[in-house]
Protein backbone atom coordinates (compact mmCIF):
# COMPACT_ATOMS: atom_id res chain seq x y z
CA UNK A 1 0.00 0.00 0.00
CA UNK A 2 1.28 3.48 -0.75
CA UNK A 3 2.21 5.91 2.00
CA UNK A 4 4.28 5.78 5.15
CA UNK A 5 4.61 2.59 7.13
CA UNK A 6 6.01 2.03 10.57
CA UNK A 7 7.87 -1.19 11.27
CA UNK A 8 7.70 -2.32 14.87
CA UNK A 9 10.82 -4.45 15.45
CA UNK A 10 9.40 -6.37 18.40
CA UNK A 11 6.29 -7.47 16.47
CA UNK A 12 7.31 -7.55 12.80
CA UNK A 13 10.25 -9.38 11.30
CA UNK A 14 11.52 -10.29 7.88
CA UNK A 15 10.08 -13.71 7.10
CA UNK A 16 12.82 -14.96 4.79
CA UNK A 17 15.80 -13.87 2.77
CA UNK A 18 15.57 -15.03 -0.82
CA UNK A 19 18.54 -15.41 -3.17
CA UNK A 20 17.48 -14.00 -6.53
CA UNK A 21 20.53 -15.24 -8.43
CA UNK A 22 20.19 -18.16 -10.83
CA UNK A 23 20.47 -21.41 -8.89
CA UNK A 24 20.70 -25.11 -9.65
CA UNK A 25 18.71 -27.90 -8.05
CA UNK A 26 20.41 -31.25 -8.51
CA UNK A 27 18.41 -34.46 -8.02
CA UNK A 28 20.30 -37.72 -8.37
CA UNK A 29 18.84 -41.19 -8.80
CA UNK A 30 15.13 -40.46 -9.11
CA UNK A 31 13.40 -43.81 -9.68
CA UNK A 32 10.75 -43.80 -12.41
CA UNK A 33 8.57 -46.70 -13.54
CA UNK A 34 7.88 -46.82 -17.28
CA UNK A 35 4.77 -48.14 -19.05
CA UNK A 36 6.37 -51.59 -19.51
CA UNK A 37 6.92 -51.79 -15.71
CA UNK A 38 10.68 -51.19 -15.86
CA UNK A 39 12.38 -48.98 -13.29
CA UNK A 40 15.00 -46.50 -14.49
CA UNK A 41 17.08 -44.07 -12.46
CA UNK A 42 17.42 -40.52 -13.72
CA UNK A 43 19.63 -37.59 -12.75
CA UNK A 44 17.99 -34.19 -13.13
CA UNK A 45 19.41 -30.69 -12.90
CA UNK A 46 17.01 -27.74 -12.83
CA UNK A 47 18.33 -24.21 -13.29
CA UNK A 48 15.92 -21.61 -11.93
CA UNK A 49 15.68 -18.05 -10.69
CA UNK A 50 13.34 -16.45 -8.18
CA UNK A 51 11.80 -13.45 -9.94
CA UNK A 52 9.12 -12.59 -7.35
CA UNK A 53 10.39 -13.18 -3.80
CA UNK A 54 7.07 -12.31 -2.17
CA UNK A 55 5.24 -15.05 -4.08
CA UNK A 56 8.15 -17.49 -3.57
CA UNK A 57 7.84 -17.07 0.19
CA UNK A 58 4.07 -16.70 0.65
CA UNK A 59 2.58 -18.91 -2.10
CA UNK A 60 4.43 -22.03 -0.93
CA UNK A 61 6.06 -23.03 2.35
CA UNK A 62 9.38 -24.18 0.81
CA UNK A 63 9.85 -23.51 -2.89
CA UNK A 64 12.96 -25.74 -3.19
CA UNK A 65 11.03 -28.72 -1.82
CA UNK A 66 8.14 -27.81 -4.10
CA UNK A 67 10.45 -27.81 -7.12
CA UNK A 68 11.82 -31.23 -6.11
CA UNK A 69 8.27 -32.59 -5.89
CA UNK A 70 7.40 -31.04 -9.27
CA UNK A 71 10.41 -32.70 -10.86
CA UNK A 72 9.47 -36.11 -9.43
CA UNK A 73 5.84 -35.67 -10.49
CA UNK A 74 6.82 -34.45 -13.96
CA UNK A 75 9.20 -37.36 -14.55
CA UNK A 76 6.67 -39.93 -13.43
CA UNK A 77 3.79 -38.48 -15.40
CA UNK A 78 5.81 -37.96 -18.58
CA UNK A 79 7.67 -41.29 -18.54
CA UNK A 80 4.77 -43.32 -17.23
CA UNK A 81 3.35 -43.49 -20.76
CA UNK A 82 6.62 -44.53 -22.45
CA UNK A 83 8.37 -47.87 -22.49
CA UNK A 84 11.96 -48.17 -21.27
CA UNK A 85 13.59 -47.94 -24.71
CA UNK A 86 11.57 -44.85 -25.69
CA UNK A 87 12.40 -43.18 -22.38
CA UNK A 88 16.13 -43.77 -22.68
CA UNK A 89 16.25 -42.84 -26.39
CA UNK A 90 15.22 -39.21 -25.99
CA UNK A 91 16.77 -37.31 -23.06
CA UNK A 92 16.20 -34.01 -24.91
CA UNK A 93 12.49 -34.82 -25.24
CA UNK A 94 12.36 -35.68 -21.54
CA UNK A 95 13.97 -32.36 -20.66
CA UNK A 96 11.48 -30.37 -22.77
CA UNK A 97 8.49 -32.31 -21.45
CA UNK A 98 9.63 -31.88 -17.86
CA UNK A 99 10.26 -28.16 -18.26
CA UNK A 100 6.72 -27.69 -19.60
CA UNK A 101 5.27 -29.38 -16.51
CA UNK A 102 7.46 -27.40 -14.11
CA UNK A 103 6.98 -24.00 -15.81
CA UNK A 104 3.22 -23.96 -15.38
CA UNK A 105 3.33 -24.40 -11.60
CA UNK A 106 6.61 -22.63 -10.77
CA UNK A 107 5.38 -19.43 -12.41
CA UNK A 108 2.64 -19.23 -9.77
CA UNK A 109 5.38 -19.30 -7.11
CA UNK A 110 7.36 -16.44 -8.67
CA UNK A 111 10.02 -18.76 -10.10
CA UNK A 112 11.32 -18.80 -13.67
CA UNK A 113 12.96 -21.99 -14.90
CA UNK A 114 16.05 -21.44 -17.04
CA UNK A 115 16.60 -25.03 -18.16
CA UNK A 116 16.23 -28.69 -17.26
CA UNK A 117 18.67 -31.49 -17.99
CA UNK A 118 17.59 -35.12 -17.60
CA UNK A 119 19.99 -38.02 -18.10
CA UNK A 120 19.98 -41.71 -17.17
CA UNK A 121 21.83 -42.29 -13.93
CA UNK A 122 25.12 -44.20 -14.31
CA UNK A 123 24.31 -46.26 -11.20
Amino acid sequence: MPGRHTLLPTFETVRALVDMNEQALDLRGTAVVTADNQTILLDTVLRYQVVDPVRAVYEIADYRMGLEQLIAYGLRSYLGGLNRDEALAGPADMSRGLQTVIDSRAEEWGIKTRGVTVEPSPR
